[in-house]
């Protein structure tokens, strides 16, 4: 090299850190573009939903009316027990504008007055009667042994006698106990799911199922009723209400819901007990021995838990 030639220093290869660091610096950009750029167009078809219908202004699955129209399809209003026990019960606790859009879905003629709907076990009125019936009894103790008494009363065989409040209490609400019985007979069930009252709309989670806990209450005054038939030897009678709960389990497991095949599962349960205890009188006769065997025997099997996992259970968070 010449004396006189200048000195060029090399280039330097760039670090690979930089590389690094370009990449990463792209990736995050790219990240930041997907979470708060424009969001492409959410295509409803097979091919991203089962359910291409109804819906919503968005355009996007209406979940709430589809689970409806399912489940209240080719049932006619004369063969919905859920209408017949909503007559029965009344709006107990609902507030009037839920009530009114149950009444307007399962097409009732008109709202049942309280008057002649079943009338809820005042259980402080129980406690005041007992009160006064045994006078040995410990007021501070009362309660408990009111909630205790119910539980047998639900569970037990006993005579109208020993319980005078109970007894009373079956007698002003026969009417409507009958029209329960009266309900199980048919072979449908469908009642509306309630949207909240508050602002909280769109998703499924969020509604409401007040005839899951109409068709308890209605069931717990079936079951006392039946154990005063069994305690009273009216065999016979006891098994129709017992046999009404059996229906009225099957009946509400027709629901879209899990929350409602566990309602039936309680009332199931609570029938069999009866059914044992009503087995195990020795009043039992041998003709309706073989009726409880035959009516057992025609039972349905309840809804299959897997649809409901699949029909709603997958759906309530939309």
């Amino acid at each position: 090299m010449s004396a006189n030639t200048p000195f060029i220093p090399p280039k330097k290869k760039p670090s690979a850190f930089w590389w690094i660091g370009g990449i990463l610096f792209a990736l995050l950009v790219l990240f930041f573009f997907q979470l708060f750029g424009p969001s492409p167009a959410i295509v409803v078809s097979p091919q991203t939903t089962y359910i291409t219908s109804p819906l919503r202004d968005d355009g996007l699955p209406d979940y709430e009316k589809y689970v409806h129209e399912s489940f209240r399809r080719d049932i006619a209003p004369n063969d919905n027990a859920a209408a017949l026990l909503w007559r029965a019960l009344g709006p107990g606790n609902l507030a009037p504008e839920q009530f009114r859009a149950i009444a307007a879905e399962l097409r009732l003629d008109e709202v049942p007055s309280t008057d002649s709907t079943l009338q809820p076990l005042n259980e402080d009125a129980i406690v005041d009667r007992l009160l006064e019936l045994f006078p040995s009894l410990d007021a501070r103790s009362a309660p408990i042994e009111t909630q205790e008494m119910l539980r047998r009363a639900q569970n037990h065989p006993w005579k109208g006698d020993q319980l005078p409040p109970l007894s009373a209490w079956i007698e002003a609400n026969r009417a409507s106990l009958d029209l329960v019985v009266e309900a199980s007979h048919r072979e449908r069930f469908y009642s509306p799911l309630l949207a909240p009252l508050n602002d909280f709309k769109g998703r499924l989670i969020a509604m409401t199922l007040p005839h899951q806990l109409a068709a308890r209450e209605a069931a717990h005054a079936l079951a006392i009723r039946a154990m005063r038939r069994v305690g009273d030897k009216h065999l016979a009678e006891a098994w129709q209400d017992i046999l009404a709960e059996h229906r009225l389990a099957r009946l509400v497991a027709q629901g879209p819901t899990m929350v409602e095949q566990n309602t039936a599962w309680v009332i199931s349960k609570t029938a069999c007990h009866e059914t044992i205890a009503l087995l195990s009188s020795k009043d039992l006769t041998k003709n309706l021995a073989q009726q409880i065997q035959h009516d057992l025997a025609d039972h349905k099997p309840f809804a299959n838990v897997a649809d409901r996992m699949d029909q709603f259970e997958r759906l309530e968070r939309f």
